[in-house]
């Protein structure tokens, strides 16, 4: 059961009067930054990337789009990219396989992002149907655990269903063609499935026993050996998160810019998100909730045993926006 109640908070940091906004850099002294995201959970980024924020915040940032905050991950892993856009899942799995990340702010919450679509005409009417089932989903994501809650909330054992590991754009055509019977994913996918199976489909949330936190990332030696670098995507960040509660309309318009989803569907999935730059003691939790989840599901007690808090980098944020850091010391 994921703890839903935190004992004792302490907020983290001092009321900062005044910060200064730094001054636009010339183009040819912008620091160049590199992002993989995935969208639209990492909306705020494109948004202030869009809008020129990092830009004025004399930040050359390059977007890359990625499938998933797994493979976004794997990037900055890697080398290839500075900073991506993750939830939760996936940096658990990375400090299982001894490598680790700085977290510098939660840029998304969600409770209904992700979901278990199914299709009713084989015979899924309810999540007590999904036992024997063939279920696709991405392992090593949110939609992984996601489904795993869904299972135990119902009684089902984990070997009891066919699990089918599938990329994310692959989810559609899949539950689509009859390749699986349901899907654990997340949007635009989730409201996609929708539209197409029509009343053949039924989608399962889990509202209440898992919120979703959608993070920026980067190595350990980045915020090093970069922090003030860090406080400039910040304060961008913060700017596009000013801008998407004080301008709604053209901000769901360039969300249907930058994914190419109709204007329709932009609506729906910008529902599904809390766009707000936050470092919060509840993701903290949800880490260590996954941490106990994986160390059952793989037999590896090394899980239980981490400290994820010291995987949080707030002294950015603290500077930036001192007000959006509760954590817990």
């Amino acid at each position: 059961m994921l703890v839903k109640k935190i004992a004792a908070m302490v907020i983290l940091g001092i009321l900062f009067a005044g910060c200064r906004e730094a001054p636009k850099a010339p183009v040819g002294q912008r620091e160049k930054v590199v992002i993989d995201l995935a969208l639209p959970q990492a909306f705020l980024v494109q948004l202030a990337f869009t809008k020129g924020y990092f830009a004025d915040e004399g930040v050359d940032a390059t977007l890359r789009l990625q499938t998933s905050g797994k493979t976004a991950l794997q990037g900055v892993l890697a080398g290839n990219a500075d900073l991506a856009t993750v939830a939760e899942t996936p940096i658990v799995f990375a400090r299982l396989e001894g490598k680790r990340v700085s977290i510098i702010a939660t840029i998304a919450t969600a409770n209904k992002n992700l979901a278990v679509v199914a299709r009713k005409d084989h015979g899924i009417s309810s999540p007590s149907d999904l036992q024997e089932k063939r279920i696709g989903l991405t392992l090593g994501t949110n939609g992984e655990f996601f489904m795993d809650t869904i299972l135990i909330a119902n009684g089902i054992k984990r070997d009891r269903v066919k699990i089918v590991n599938l990329e994310p754009d692959a989810m559609v055509s899949a539950l689509v063609s009859g390749k699986v019977d349901a899907v654990a994913t997340w949007q635009p996918h989730v409201i996609r499935l929708q539209k197409e199976l029509g009343d053949r489909g039924a989608t399962f949330y889990n509202e209440e026993l898992y919120t979703e936190n959608y993070n920026l990332v980067t190595r350990p030696e980045y915020v090093g050996q970069h922090p003030e670098t860090v406080k400039k995507l910040l304060r961008a960040l913060v700017k596009a998160e000013e801008f998407a509660g004080q301008n709604p309309a053209e901000a769901k318009r360039i969300l249907t810019d930058s994914t190419g989803m109709d204007k329709a569907l932009a609506n729906e999935v910008w529902s599904s998100f809390d766009l707000r730059v936050t470092l919060q003691q509840s993701m903290v939790i949800a880490m260590e909730d996954l941490a106990r989840w994986a160390a059952q599901r793989n037999r590896n007690e090394a899980a239980r045993i981490q400290d994820y808090q010291a995987d949080i980098y707030p002294a950015g944020l603290l500077v930036v926006k001192p007000g959006a850091v509760r954590l817990i010391r």
